[in-house]
């Protein structure tokens, strides 16, 4: 029955508006005078779905891609849009969460999504290596220009740092002398004379000599 409609369909012409309905499908009617039997709507799509004036091919081809249609509007492709825009994972969650649930006709698409995320990470690679080539050119740039303009502090720092030794030191030892001497000063020492008030006087170098006289 279903290729004496087939059969009926393709003596169809697509000039003859008689052939057609007002929405392009097959007429009844002309299907029903070829045949020579009365052929209902639904007959008429179940032998060819997709036959309209506009689409009068009968071939195989035709039937496998309504197959086809049909059977991927029937595939979940619900895990396939989360995975979609998901961030990389380990590959054990790729496992578990995605693949192990996932109806096998939509790995092709996981694949096809991965090789995409790799090529934009790869890009991003690039972008980020030609971002450091620049930053390191410009830090030595720089280190040149500071060479140029400031002058080399290495020197004075040196000596500074001498001066400072030496102050610290004279302030070490004066500190010692202190704490030896119990706190008197330079000029106490000085007044500490062992002599006798004679010999102090004659060591003072005057204009009537400075010999002690001979008993």
């Amino acid at each position: 029955m279903e290729m004496e409609i087939k059969e009926a369909l393709a003596q169809l012409d697509s000039m003859e508006d008689s052939h057609w309905t007002a929405d392009g499908a097959p007429a009844t009617a002309a299907v029903t005078e070829i045949i020579g039997r009365k052929v209902s709507r639904q007959e008429i799509i179940d032998a060819a779905p997709k036959f309209t004036r506009e689409n009068m091919d009968l071939s195989e081809k035709q039937e496998e891609e309504q197959e086809q249609e049909e059977e991927e509007e029937m595939i979940d492709i619900s895990l396939l849009e989360d995975f979609s825009v998901e961030e990389p994972m380990d590959p054990s969650e790729l496992v578990e969460n995605f693949l192990k649930k996932m109806d096998p006709k939509l790995l092709p698409q996981v694949m096809d999504i991965l090789t995409k995320q790799l090529q934009i990470i790869e890009e991003k690679e690039k972008q980020l290596q030609e971002m450091k080539r620049k930053v390191k050119l410009c830090r030595a740039t720089t280190s040149s220009w500071i060479k140029q303009l400031i002058p080399d502090m290495t020197n004075q720092e040196a000596i500074k740092a001498y001066i400072q030794s030496s102050f610290n030191n004279r302030m070490k030892k004066s500190k010692q002398i202190q704490e030896i001497l119990g706190g008197l000063k330079p000029s106490d020492i000085a007044k500490l004379d062992p002599r006798a008030a004679i010999d102090k006087a004659f060591a003072r170098k005057t204009g009537r000599g400075g010999q002690r006289p001979v008993r």
